[in-house]
């Protein structure tokens, strides 16, 4: 698990430095190493607006899932986001594989200076057993977690959280979570 979660932050942190175009005058006297800093303040529109898809891995106490978000907005300050996860074994010996979600509520900011945005989300999770010594238990509980979202242009963005969760089936993974992936605004409105 460290590996892998290890391999795909640095993936992140690559695709991140990647310029997707610069829309600087060449008038300007800005070099061209430095137009790279300013990418994001010479973009055309606002980063982050509209519904929102995103993939990604999270850690639950040290247990891997995969995840994906819906995000809807209803105002640039807060959104619903809707989070399915899949566990695929809990541990090795158990063979547990599960099921779940949550349904969250956001607070957040703007994105600052077009390229830097930072949130808040809670809500409640559930998950089921689908599979193993967990097959068809249920868990409800809650989860939050502190996140800030990087755009490397206007519709894509990677995002770094930490937080807290209630856990899974079979009492494993409450505790501290740690999760990262992309985000993208396939139908951004134009501001």
């Amino acid at each position: 698990m460290s590996k892998s979660f290890a391999v795909l932050i640095l993936l992140l942190l690559l695709l991140s430095t990647v310029n997707v175009g610069a829309q600087v005058n060449k008038d300007s006297g800005i070099s061209k190493l430095e137009s790279h800093v300013l990418d994001p303040l010479f973009w055309k529109h606002e980063s982050g607006l509209g519904p929102a898809l995103s993939f990604g891995m999270t850690s639950f106490d040290g247990i891997p899932a995969l995840n994906a978000s819906f995000k809807i907005p209803f105002s640039k300050y807060f959104a619903f986001n809707l989070r399915p996860f899949y566990i695929p074994a809990i541990s090795s010996d158990s063979g547990t594989v599960s099921l779940g979600g949550r349904l969250e509520f956001e607070v957040r900011t703007r994105p600052m200076f077009n390229f830097l945005r930072i949130y808040l989300a809670a809500g409640p999770q559930f998950f089921w057993g689908v599979h193993g010594d967990g097959k068809g238990e249920f868990d409800w509980s809650g989860g939050w977690e502190l996140g800030i979202e990087v755009f490397y242009f206007p519709a894509g963005s990677v995002w770094f959280e930490v937080g807290t969760g209630g856990g899974t089936v079979v009492d494993a993974g409450s505790g501290p979570t740690i999760g990262t992936g992309f985000r993208f605004y396939p139908f951004r409105k134009k501001d």
